[in-house]
């Protein structure tokens, strides 16, 4: 079993609030202080990974996600 590094999110929701979100959880409403990356190359496979504090990651203009419907119509 590999085991990855967890980076604490500084800021995380107060137990009251975090209460409140999970008596009522809604889906694509409420998400977690954390998540988890990982690095992708062709001579190492998946590599890097951990968990750490929510936040914004990069995305390359190109990826195939990003032209979905050119793809179905292809």
């Amino acid at each position: 079993m590999s085991v990855f590094p967890v980076t604490a999110n500084p800021s995380p929701r107060p137990a009251q609030e975090r209460a409140a979100i999970l008596a009522e959880p809604g889906f694509g409403q409420h998400f977690t202080d954390h998540m988890f990356v990982a690095t992708w190359t062709e001579g190492s496979g998946w590599h890097d990974a951990g968990v750490v504090p929510y936040g914004p990651f990069s995305l390359d203009p190109a990826a195939a996600v990003l032209h979905y419907a050119q793809e179905v119509f292809e």
